[in-house]
């Protein structure tokens, strides 16, 4: 969700206000479709934030070691 703009903080509110069930099932497909994301020119120097009710099945794994490399990749990249 891009929240740049005028009305970013009014559409971030709208949307923490729906409901949500069930757990996400692979969080390394959620994150690496957002740091995807943040390869975009317009994106570079974008946070990445995910809320979570804490039921990710994978996190009793952790993410994966190439997540977590394109993670630093990326935060290397902001600096």
């Amino acid at each position: 969700m891009d929240l740049s703009g005028h009305g970013g903080m009014a559409r971030l509110i709208q949307f923490m206000s729906l409901s949500f069930n069930g757990a996400t099932e692979n969080i390394d497909l959620t994150l690496k479709e957002g740091i995807r994301k943040m390869q975009n020119e317009n994106f570079k120097k974008s946070d990445l934030i995910a809320i979570s009710d804490g039921r990710w099945a994978q996190v009793q794994h952790g993410i994966s070691n190439e997540l977590s490399n394109k993670m630093q990749t990326q935060k290397k990249g902001r600096q």
